[in-house]
């Protein structure tokens, strides 16, 4: 199975056809910080114990996802999110590197 990723065009037009759909940063709380898209959420997935994770990733809102990797390490994390979120019946739309 592949995949999923969203490319930058696809992620402008729904963004600016105002469409729903939640932005999740899987980025280290000081990298999130520093620098993030607005509006995104911040799941630190290597900060997380497991129920921690399940408990962020369960309060979600239920809409589809993007999450937006910057490097090899966070597009690695949100591909496992990404899993995680399809495993718990959230549309995930891909990764946007």
């Amino acid at each position: 199975m592949p995949v999923p990723t969203i490319t930058l065009d696809e992620l402008k037009a729904k963004l600016d056809a105002a469409e729903e759909l939640t932005l999740v940063e899987a980025l280290g709380p000081m990298y999130y910080e520093d620098s993030h898209l607005p509006g995104a959420i911040n799941v630190p997935y290597r900060k997380l114990t497991t129920p921690e994770l399940d408990a962020a990733l369960a309060a979600l809102p239920k809409k589809p996802i993007v999450v937006p990797c910057y490097d090899k390490r966070s597009s690695f994390f949100g591909l496992i999110v990404g899993l995680r979120l399809t495993r718990m019946g959230y549309e995930f739309l891909g990764r946007y590197t």
